[in-house]
C-alpha cells in the first residue's frame, strides 16, 4: 500500500554529457547564422532605401540649384518615391516662381537703372545714415566714382567734411519732417564750385518709415552767372546818364 509511506521502487536518469554539448554548440551557430543574415538583410535594406532615397534627395538639391541659377526649365528626378516626387514638384515649382520674381525685379532695376544714366541731373540715393546705396552716371562723371565704389560712402568720404555737413543738415530735413524739399546746394568738383538746385525727398518702407533720402540735382552754375551778369548790366543801365534804349531784332524797343 503505497500510503503507509514506504518507497516502491529507483528510477534511475541516464543521459549523455557530450551529445548536450554538441547540441548547445549547434545552438550557438544557428543564432550567431541568424543575427549574421538579420545584419546583411538590414544592410541591404540600407542600401536600397538609400539609393531609393539619397539618390532623388541629391537629385532634388541638384534641380534646386539650377533653378536658382536661373536654369527655370530644369526638370525633377522623374523616378522618385511618390512622396519624394510630390516634395520635388512643389519645390520647383516654388523656386521657378522665386527665380522668375528675381528676374522681373532685376529686370525692373536694369530699366531705372538706364532711366537714370540717361539723365543729365545728377541722381543719388543715400540711407538715413547718410552712406551711399546708389548714383547715376552722371554723378560718376562729375565726381569721378562709380556705383560700385561709392557703396556704404558719406558725404564727408566724397567731398570732405565742410562740404559734408551742409549736405548733411538737408538730408536730415527731409528725414526728420518726411517730406521733400527744393534747395540750392554748392558741390565742387574738377572745375570747381558748383552751384546745384536739389529736390531731395523720402523713400519709404513698407511700414512707411523713411528708409533712404533720393536726390535730383541739376547745375544751375551758369544760370546763375547769367543771370549776376544781367543784375549788374541793370545796375550800370540805371546809373548811366545818357539815355539808353534797347530793341529786339524787329526793331521794338523793350527798354527806355
Amino acid at each position: 500500500d503505497p500510503s503507509d509511506g514506504r518507497p516502491l521502487g529507483h528510477l534511475m536518469l541516464s543521459f549523455d554529457a557530450s551529445s548536450i554539448h554538441d547540441e548547445l554548440a549547434v545552438l550557438q551557430r544557428q543564432i550567431i547564422y541568424s543575427i549574421l543574415i538579420a545584419l546583411l538583410v538590414s544592410v541591404l535594406l540600407a542600401i536600397g532605401m538609400s539609393i531609393r532615397v539619397s539618390t532623388p534627395l541629391r537629385q532634388l538639391a541638384s534641380t534646386a540649384t539650377r533653378i536658382g541659377s536661373g536654369e527655370l526649365k530644369a526638370e525633377v528626378y522623374a523616378h522618385a518615391p511618390q512622396e519624394i516626387a510630390l516634395l520635388a514638384r512643389s519645390m520647383q515649382k516654388a523656386d521657378q516662381t522665386i527665380a522668375s520674381k528675381q528676374l522681373e525685379i532685376e529686370k525692373s532695376r536694369r530699366l531705372l537703372q538706364s532711366v537714370l544714366d540717361h539723365t543729365p541731373a545728377v541722381i543719388f540715393i543715400k540711407d538715413i545714415d547718410g552712406k551711399y546705396r546708389l548714383i547715376n552716371r552722371r554723378y560718376e562723371q562729375l565726381f569721378h566714382i562709380n556705383n560700385e565704389a561709392i557703396q556704404g560712402k558719406t558725404d564727408a568720404e566724397v567731398f570732405g567734411t565742410e562740404v559734408a555737413e551742409k549736405l548733411r543738415q538737408h538730408d536730415a530735413q527731409v528725414i526728420d519732417q518726411a517730406e521733400e524739399m527744393l534747395v540750392e546746394e554748392v558741390v565742387p568738383d574738377e572745375r570747381g564750385a558748383r552751384h546745384y538746385l536739389s529736390l531731395k525727398f523720402p523713400l519709404f518702407d513698407q511700414d512707411h518709415q523713411v528708409k533712404a533720402v533720393c536726390g535730383i540735382a541739376t547745375d544751375i552754375t551758369e544760370e546763375k552767372e547769367r543771370l549776376l551778369q544781367l543784375e549788374k548790366l541793370g545796375t550800370v543801365v540805371k546809373q548811366a546818364e545818357e539815355m539808353i534804349v534797347i530793341t529786339d531784332k524787329q526793331g521794338v524797343i523793350e527798354y527806355v
